[in-house]
């Protein structure tokens, strides 16, 4: 009678134990959670708290199944998608509307900003004249449309330890380009992870290298440029 009798709407959260989702039912008010003024598009969870993307914030759901229960707001960032995250180790990589950001549920960082120049459609990376005529029918290397970025998806490739996200390129309303982000070298502690980009499904065969954190051309206004995709370590 109370599910008949109760409005649901995109800002309602359902919490329950994985797999049971009547662990919970919406007649106990520790299992069901309001956002009251935005639409939750999607959530993940990190540890014992819940992660809750929204439309305009990032929020963390504490003591859920608990008489103690209490929301956060982490941030003001906007998701994009309900497929726009994925978790690994301990963090959840998301894609918010001005880049790609990770967070452990206590902090969260921009881990995208070498990305820039492309997410903002500022710059394009060099390359020598032999991968630009292979990849020139491909979408690499140009821009992420971040008018068509709904459908946006993230996988995690656990045995290479990277995440890969499809992302629209051009004007494009589908995903056509897949973003790498490899994260072995943060685990380890002795880097900040690196990009790459698969543009097409022949790409990885004769350029499936990293991008380092050396500005696109121009960047610097000094005439400094970054190293080449082609050959970057």
């Amino acid at each position: 009678e109370l599910r008949l009798n109760m409005y649901v709407n995109p800002g309602m959260v359902l919490a329950a134990e994985p797999y049971l989702w009547r662990s919970f039912p919406v007649e106990d008010p520790s299992g069901l959670h309001w956002v009251y003024d935005e639409e939750i598009i999607a959530t993940s969870s990190v540890g014992t708290e819940l992660i809750l993307f929204g439309k305009k914030n990032l929020y963390k759901l504490l003591g859920f199944g608990t008489a103690n229960i209490r929301i956060i707001r982490l941030s003001e960032i906007s998701s994009v998608g309900p497929r726009a995250h994925c978790y690994f180790d301990r963090y959840i990589l998301f894609v918010c509307l001005d880049g790609i950001y990770m967070t452990d549920g206590q902090t969260i960082r921009k881990i995208s900003y070498e990305m820039d120049p492309l997410w903002f459609g500022r710059e394009e990376p060099q390359c020598t004249r032999y991968v630009e005529q292979k990849i020139q029918e491909s979408p690499y290397p140009f821009h992420v449309n971040r008018r068509a970025l709904r459908n946006v998806c993230c996988l995690n490739d656990k045995t290479r330890q990277q995440v890969m996200i499809s992302l629209p390129a051009n004007d494009s309303h589908e995903n056509n380009m897949v973003w790498v982000f490899n994260y072995s070298d943060m685990l380890e502690g002795v880097g900040n992870g690196k990009w790459s980009i698969w543009g097409s499904d022949r790409e990885p065969n004769y350029s499936g290298t990293a991008l380092d954190g050396t500005p696109f051309a121009g960047d610097t206004g000094g005439g400094a440029t970054r190293n080449n995709p082609a050959t970057s370590p």
